[in-house]
């Protein structure tokens, strides 16, 4: 069996594992219902879920399943794309200008120590409470993930003999660029996006479960609110599947692009 594929049966042995270990607890009784759903009933209820199209829930704004799933999907893949718009060329530039990265390191190494969500007060006195402030919120939780994959992937190929080889072919600086700098660095890169995309979900997520009346978010704050247990189990296990799927199709383009196998 190659190396590969005794990674990903490992990958998939563990998390068939755990969803095995969570079926047992929940069915044994060891925690109760109304606290844990068996793995099993979450997939049972989230296929019912979409293949109704309605939540059965009272009082909830919007009991669509698609508009709430829509919803969030658009403000993730917005914020996201906004993130990779912005955070790459802020990467190129702070690998052009080394002194300008000495400044800025040390904010955006700690970035992520600093409860950015503690700000929504002043977000949403910005953009006010709905679509706005909740993908600005996830922009700012991927864009420094962004940046920094982005900055430290083309540091690496500074680091390598291919800039050299590069120069000595007489290659101009757009092409350097082009062919050296952007194919060697792409693994840090799409680390960097790869890690983004996951920021920008949590900042969605979060955001939705107070900035909101409709999405996934604000589906399991109300859920949890209401004792829907197995609604909101449902819709946690959605975002996983958005996560993993989405997580997933970065690395086969990044393996398409470049040549790589996923890691």
């Amino acid at each position: 069996m190659k190396r590969s594929r005794k990674i990903a049966v490992a990958k998939w042995s563990i998390l068939l594992g755990a969803a095995c270990c969570l079926e047992i607890i929940a069915r044994t009784g060891l925690i109760g219902r109304s606290t844990l759903t068996p793995v099993s009933d979450m997939f049972i209820t989230l296929w019912k879920l979409f293949a109704t199209g309605e939540i059965p829930a009272r009082f909830l704004k919007d009991t669509s399943i698609w508009g709430n799933f829509f919803i969030t999907l658009g403000e993730i893949l917005l914020s996201f794309s906004l993130a990779v718009l912005v955070g790459l060329p802020i990467g190129i530039l702070l690998w052009k200008f080394k002194t300008l990265a000495r400044i800025l390191n040390p904010y955006l190494v700690s970035y992520y120590a600093i409860p950015v969500f503690a700000l929504y007060p002043l977000i949403v006195a910005l953009f006010g409470i709905g679509i706005l402030s909740i993908t600005f919120m996830g922009w700012l939780f991927a864009i420094v993930a962004v940046i920094i994959g982005t900055t430290i992937g083309f540091e690496e190929v500074d680091k390598r003999i291919f800039p050299k080889v590069g120069k000595s072919l007489g290659l101009s600086q757009s092409k350097m660029f082009l062919w050296i700098y952007l194919p060697a660095s792409a693994p840090y890169i799409f680390t960097g996006l790869k890690l983004g995309f996951i920021y920008s979900i949590i900042g969605v997520i979060a955001s939705e479960f107070i900035l909101s009346t409709k999405g996934l978010g604000h589906l399991v704050a109300f859920s949890y609110s209401a004792f829907e247990t197995e609604i909101m189990y449902a819709s946690m296990l959605l975002v996983v599947i958005i996560s993993v799927l989405v997580n997933s199709l970065l690395m086969r383009m990044e393996a398409w692009l470049y040549g790589r196998q996923p890691r």
